[in-house]
């Protein structure tokens, strides 16, 4: 069956099997693990889907993607995909595991950041990781890890992607390996607990325009680079309009949040500090001392321990502790339409 349908079928038989050399004989029932039971839900969810030629009239990568771990983070892109790289840090659980579940777990996330542009296409995806690949190609007898090499395939699954996994040396994955140390001091959130009270009092949001998949704030958002299930690795290239956006972008981006805003006619919370002395300042408070018009009310949070979280260890503005200054909220609209009504 793995002609037809991809290492997947090795991965997910790889329990059964276990089961079945472990019973006493042949002709008595044994009792199958969960692990066979899920695998046997695979195959009754997945057997009647279609799987591939067996000897395609033209076998040609159309995708060619690489991916690298390191104790930071996980890095990633796709040759044939002109766009940013996937980039993202590990949490402190995923930094304490071993160096190949986070090489496994890097290859989901990079094919999960271009899933769009994966779709039903033959991708080979290359990584430095020795094990990684042989785990990927046969899966791994330490659950974690056999799990991890499931999931991308699940992934596959379901975006129709046939997929094949080389190891290449370090030398020749020295971009991924780069991208997976960059360390990003923009990535940072607001206490989950304030944004649901200001979502229950200015809401409900509809997309987190800066965030990422570690500080996302909803399901919908943008990212600065590609990560899993963001809609944008830029949120100043798609359009705000007809959402009700949370904003929190890094202070010297504000001038072109309004800017953006502005000419969309846009409206959401936009989350700043209360810095009087900062260049942006003026464009939010006219002469008289008074918000500008476009600022339809404003809340004042008191800074306290754990006001910010940060999804990167390198996040050097808003990190853990108690910051020397208070944190503003705006609920802004630039939509004629909305503030006539």
């Amino acid at each position: 069956m793995s002609f037809a349908m991809g290492p997947v079928v090795r991965l997910c038989t790889r329990a059964m099997y276990r089961d079945i050399c472990l019973a006493p004989c042949w002709d008595q029932p044994i009792c199958l693990c969960s692990d066979s039971r899920s695998e046997v839900l695979f195959w009754k969810q997945n057997f009647g889907n279609s799987g591939y030629l067996i000897w395609a009239p033209s076998p040609k990568v159309k995708v060619l993607s690489y991916s690298d771990a390191s104790g930071l983070g996980w890095g990633g892109f796709a040759v044939h995909i002109n766009d940013k790289p996937a980039v993202g840090s590990w949490s402190e659980e995923e930094s304490g595991r071993s160096s190949t579940f986070r090489e496994l777990r890097a290859i989901r996330y990079v094919l999960e950041s271009y899933s769009s542009d994966l779709h039903g296409k033959e991708v080979c995806h290359r990584t430095d990781n020795r094990n990684a690949e042989i785990i990927m190609s046969v899966g791994s007898r330490v659950p974690d890890l056999h799990r991890e090499a499931v999931l991308v395939y699940k992934l596959c699954r379901e975006l129709n992607i046939r997929l094949s996994v080389e190891w290449v040396s370090r030398n020749d994955n020295s971009i991924a390996d780069e991208l997976s140390r960059v360390e990003d001091a923009t990535d940072y959130m607001l206490d989950p607990k304030c944004f649901r009270y200001i979502d229950r009092l200015w809401g409900p949001h509809t997309v987190d325009r800066f965030a990422s998949i570690k500080t996302k704030q909803l399901v919908r958002y943008c990212s600065r680079y590609r990560n899993p299930g963001c809609e944008a690795s830029n949120a100043f290239t798609v359009s705000w309009s007809q959402d009700n956006n949370w904003i929190f972008p890094p202070p010297l981006l504000i001038p072109k949040v309004l800017r953006h805003m502005s000419a969309g006619h846009e409206y959401g919370t936009l989350i700043a500090p209360e810095w009087p002395s900062a260049v942006w300042w003026p464009l939010l408070v006219d002469r008289s001392g008074t918000w500008k018009s476009f600022i339809k009310d404003c809340l004042r949070i008191e800074p306290y321990q754990g006001i910010f979280l940060s999804g990167s260890a390198a996040s050097s503005i808003f990190t853990s502790g108690i910051p020397s200054f208070a944190v503003l909220a705006f609920k802004i609209c630039f939509d004629d339409l909305l503030e006539s009504t």
